[in-house]
Order: C-alpha cells, then structure tokens, then sequence
C-alpha cells in the first residue's frame, strides 16, 4: 500500500491475540488503521510509512516519492554528503521500501568512512607488562610487593577503533541486517559487518547508548553525526510505545512518520533559503486562549496553539506557517486542518493570512486560498492558504550543483 490509502482485502484475518492487540494498537496510536471485518480487513494508511508482520500477514507502505528523489531529499534534511560515486549499480533504488532507502544511506555512508578511515580514540588500560610503559601504579606496588615479579601494573593509553562511536555503528549496521528486505543490500551489510567484529566490541543498542554516543560528537567527528541520527530513527521507530508506563510493545517491523520529516525538510528550506527573515519554529500563541479567571473551578491550563514556523522581520511575526504531509491538491483540506489555520490567520498581524506547506508531486498544483468572511456581515476577516511543495522539482534542484539556489528560492518564494 501506499500512504493515504485505504482498502478491504476479503478473506484475510487475523488469527491470535497478540495479532489483534497488535492491530487495535497500531489503530490506536494512529500508525494504521486496521478493522477486522465479518469477512476481511479493513486497512486505512496516512502519514506513516515501512512494514510489519501480523502473523502471516505483511503490510508494506511505500511513500510517493522514492528511488533517487527520496535519496536526495534525505541527504539534505539529515546532512548527509551526496556520494553519487558510491551509489553501486547493483542497487535498483526504485524497488527500494523507505526502510532499506535509510539502511542504504547508512551503509553508503559507512563504507565511506571504511575507506577514509575510522575514528580511532584513546582507550584507558591497565595491565601488569614485562616492558612497562605510560605509568607505572606505584600503589599496586606498594601494596602487592610487585619488585619480586617479573612485571609491573602500567597505566597508559591505547588509540585504536575500539570507541564507542564505532560499537554504535556495529550495533546499527548488525540492527539493520535484521530490518533490510533487499537481499543484495542485506549482503554487501552482512560483509561490513564481518569485518567490523574483528576489532569492535558487540554493545546492546538502546536509546541511552545512542545519545551518549551523540554526546561525544566534536569536530573530529562531526562526519558520524548524520549516521548516529539514522540509527536512531531505525531503533526508535521499531516500537510502540505503551500508555501508563514506559514499556514498549517491540514490532516484527518498522513505521516512520513523513509527516515528521516534511517538517523537518521544510524547517530547513526556510532556514537556508528565505533571505532576510528570521524563522522560528514551533512558535507559541501565548495567552490567545485563557480561561476567565472567574470561571475555572477545576483551575485548569488554557490550550497554547503552536504553529509550526514563524516568520519574522525586524522582531515582528509577520506570518504563521504549518507544514502537513498530505497532498491537498489530490485531497479536500480536512476540517481540522481548516480550522487550525484560521485560528493562526485571525490571529496573525497585518494581511491576516496563515499558510500551510505540503508535499506535492503534480506539476501543475498551484497555490489555493480559501476566505474566512464573518458569516453574519459577509465582511472578510482573512483567509487560509494552501501552498504545494513539489517534492520531484525540489529534488532535482537539489541535486543540480549549478544553480539550484535560485531555482528553489523562485519555488518557495509564494510562501512569504
């Protein structure tokens, strides 16, 4: 399937328990929708895309957008080097699920770092030496009358590979042999990690791990930043996630949020190409809603709308922006939405206009503007619009080294 896509399949079922807790969570937590039917299943995708087992069942969700497109995009959010050079031709990325699009960034990118060489640190040891070197602990001499042995305890330091930087690494690339589905993929995986073993110790992946790891990040090696942030998504998101505690319900599988990642791509697009503009993101509307101080008997907090971006000129907020992973040029803007952004338009200064950015990939989508008019007076008030991100455009802007600039400056340039 597809992401905003529904279907029944008939004859298909659920047959365990733990099959139907698994779908009533997946529901629940608005990964997919699943419903079992008197005779089938009813599957329903949005914003979340990869794979999971229930049983003998495998729903795979592709997004729109893949193959080298998705791979650019990619590179750009998460600041990844466009290593075209290493791109092998026996990898047919079209075919690719966004699951073994990511794997096969981080593979890419790992064997990079194989070739220009690992980041070696110094490793604290101790041990009792013939030849001493570093320092000698003349404690455990002392204590140990260690002049009548043919060794000394020597504290020195030992630069090698064996750093917790690369065991991250080793315990991603050993996580995504068991997560890839492309069996050439999952075989040029199976070889970097046969040779990693040799002098990296295993470690058990966890989210603790990961950011300590990210922790250590420093200009020397700042190269590992990218790859750590991979790992991450792909440990993150095999789990759900359970409610009144802080268990988690382990998946034979993966879901990622593009949603997530739209706002992250267009975070940064505003970030680096909107000149003379400053961009806030999840900007809070203080104060817009507050209780009447007369009338809270429960005390409760006011809700605080946040937008996803603000625009600002001079310390002035000059626009509200969001940033939704749905096509509404295919797709009716949803009433929730609809009413979201008015709330932002109303509330903005000047033109009383609030935007909402999404993903396209029709060449011919072009911006919409829907009117907020007081429904009594007909006065208008201000208004929503809708502006289409062509994501197949934005890609080959991005890939195109000569003049890309000025290219995606022009495309998102009706967003102010």
């Amino acid at each position: 399937m597809r992401e905003w896509q529904s279907e029944i399949f008939p004859d298909i079922e659920l047959e365990t328990k733990h099959e139907k807790e698994l779908a009533r969570l997946l529901s629940d937590k608005e990964i997919v929708k699943i419903i079992e039917l008197k005779d089938g299943l009813s599957i329903s995708t949005n914003s979340f895309v990869g794979s999971v087992y229930l049983g003998d069942i495998h729903l795979n969700i592709m997004p729109k957008i893949k193959g080298m497109d998705l791979l650019t995009l990619m590179n750009y959010v998460y600041q990844l080097k466009d290593l075209t050079i290493m791109q092998h031709a026996g990898f047919n990325l079209r075919s690719f699920t966004f699951m073994d699009i990511l794997i096969y960034q981080l593979y890419v990118h790992t064997e990079d770092l194989f070739i220009k060489g690992f980041h070696r640190g110094y490793i604290r040891k101790e041990e009792e030496l013939a030849s001493p070197k570093g320092r000698l602990d003349f404690n455990k001499i002392a204590e140990n009358h260690y002049l009548k042995k043919a060794t000394l305890p020597s504290r020195y330091y030992e630069r090698n590979e064996d750093n917790l930087l690369n065991q991250v690494l080793l315990a991603g690339i050993k996580l995504c042999i068991s997560l890839a589905s492309d069996p050439n993929l999952i075989v040029h995986l199976r070889r970097l990690y046969s040779y990693f073993e040799e002098y990296i110790s295993n470690i058990v992946l966890t989210k603790q791990v990961i950011k300590k790891a990210k922790n250590n990040i420093n200009r020397l090696t700042e190269r590992y930043r990218p790859l750590l942030e991979i790992i991450s998504i792909l440990q993150e998101n095999q789990g759900i996630e359970l409610e009144g505690n802080n268990q988690e319900l382990k998946l034979q599988g993966f879901f990622f949020d593009m949603n997530h990642f739209f706002e992250s791509l267009v975070g940064r697009l505003l970030q680096d190409y909107v000149p003379n503009y400053a961009v806030r993101e999840q900007f809070l509307l203080h104060d817009m809603f507050t209780y009447a101080s007369n009338h809270n008997p429960k005390n409760r907090r006011s809700s605080t709308p946040r937008p996803d971006f603000a625009i600002e000129k001079n310390g002035k907020v000059i626009k509200l922006l969001d940033a939704k992973y749905k096509d509404l040029w295919e797709n009716a803007l949803p009433r929730d939405m609809l009413y979201q952004l008015s709330v932002y338009a109303l509330s903005s200064e000047g033109n009383k206009k609030a935007t909402i950015i999404y993903p396209s990939l029709n060449d011919v989508a072009v911006t919409q503007e829907i009117n907020i008019n007081n429904p009594t007076s007909d006065e208008y008030m201000g208004s929503v619009v809708l502006n289409p991100l062509n994501l197949s455009y934005l890609s080959s802007c991005l890939a195109d080294k000569t003049d890309n600039r000025r290219l995606i400056e022009e495309h998102i340039s009706g967003i102010l």
